[in-house]
């Protein structure tokens, strides 16, 4: 009878990690989407801003869908811990699963960064006039658009970077041994 091979630190340590990351996460999106259903619609987003600055179109559609966000959220959090639980118990359809949501949230990141330009400008529409204050005011959020823009970007790059090695070394050899094919 051949020999299992030997549990990796590697594998159990992420799968570890990653069960924590959804059921908390899990558990935060249910606490947003209670907040969501007690607090009144618009004053989220209007509560952002400074008073009779009107609300960007980003900020509106994020508060009008609060509530399916955050289930979403809470649901991609317990697929997350359930993917997690089978890492832990090397099955390999979990191997699978992992490495398929490591390339979609990378992909994901990169999605999103159109969405900080639309942001903003709601914002700067918002900060139209001849005002020399309202000039200075778009000065720097335009300063901070560059800033926010550039730091996602990079972040989007390490994200990507980090999950492609670690989708990587799930894929080598002496780690996919590990796991075997089974029930869910």
């Amino acid at each position: 009878m051949p020999t299992p091979p030997t549990r990796s630190s590697f594998v159990t340590v992420m799968a570890a990690i990653s069960l924590a990351l959804g059921g908390f996460g899990a558990l935060g999106n249910l606490l947003q989407l209670l907040l969501a259903w007690t607090l009144p619609s618009a004053s989220l987003a209007a509560g952002l801003l400074p008073p009779g600055m009107p609300v960007p179109a980003p900020l509106l559609w994020l508060d009008a869908h609060l509530a399916g966000l955050s289930l979403a959220g809470a649901l991609l959090s317990a697929v997350l811990a359930w993917i997690a639980w089978g890492l832990l118990r090397r099955r390999e359809w979990a191997r699978q699963g992992f490495i398929a949501g490591l390339v979609l949230a990378a992909l994901a990141n990169f999605a999103g960064l159109p969405l900080v330009d639309a942001l903003f400008d709601g914002l700067l529409q918002g900060m139209a006039g001849p005002d020399a204050d309202l000039r200075e005011l778009q000065a720097m959020t335009h300063a901070l658009r560059q800033i926010l823009f550039w730091s996602c970007l990079a972040s989007a790059l390490l994200v990507a970077a980090l999950h492609g090695w670690i989708a990587w070394k799930l894929y080598r050899p002496e780690i996919r041994a590990e796991f075997r094919r089974g029930p869910l």
